[in-house]
């Protein structure tokens, strides 16, 4: 995490305290957003705001406004707040909804592997899967995702070259599909867990 002296304000709340947080923690804000890597996937920044009062009562939250303290530097963003978790016991563990973010995919011929490795997830208690598509998939794995979307336990996007005119490249594609699966899935879910087709995480 980085600590600024950027301050979170939102409706009668004023300059709370700003925490930035980089998907990898370890490496400095240069080398996340400058330096050429084999991977930018990293690039994912987050920022949170642990002191605002969450009103749950709220249908629409005011816009959250990032500021320094002399002014000089201030940027609103409209209705930003995603629902927090409170304490909470043991068995309250099983009430908590999981979704998953898939990293792009592309080329899958095996459809048998692809419904193992949804299968597995939903076994272990995912709500639901966002699934960020690349296309040159066989016939019966664009079938399973057809029937698997029908079914609501997957949202498909379409994370082509094509379709986002050439941003989603090599280099983007994996830190832009994680900031846009965060910023889709927010105060929906209590946890969301990212990771790769050829990833299990045990549960």
């Amino acid at each position: 995490s980085v600590y600024t002296n950027v301050t979170c304000s939102g409706g009668k709340q004023r300059d709370t305290p700003a925490t930035i947080v980089l998907m990898r923690g370890h490496h400095s804000f240069n080398e996340h957003y400058y330096k050429e890597t084999m991977s930018d996937r990293f690039r994912t920044m987050l920022i949170l705001c642990e002191k605002l009062h969450y009103d749950a009562k709220l249908a629409r939250h005011p816009p959250l406004t990032l500021r320094s303290p002399n002014g000089e530097f201030s940027i609103t963003i409209g209705s930003p707040l995603g629902r927090g978790l409170g304490p909470f016991e043991h068995d309250d563990l099983k009430t908590l909804k999981l979704v998953h973010c898939l990293g792009p995919i592309s080329g899958l011929q095996n459809a048998r592997w692809l419904i193992e490795y949804l299968e597995y997830y939903k076994s272990a208690g995912t709500e639901h899967v966002h699934v960020y598509n690349l296309g040159g998939h066989s016939e019966e794995v664009d079938e399973v995702l057809k029937l698997y979307r029908s079914k609501d336990f997957i949202t498909r996007h379409d994370w082509s070259g094509k379709a986002s005119n050439g941003f989603t490249t090599t280099t983007q594609l994996d830190w832009a599909s994680q900031t846009d699966c965060t910023l889709r899935v927010r105060g929906l879910y209590d946890y969301a867990l990212f990771a790769d087709i050829d990833e299990i995480v045990a549960v």
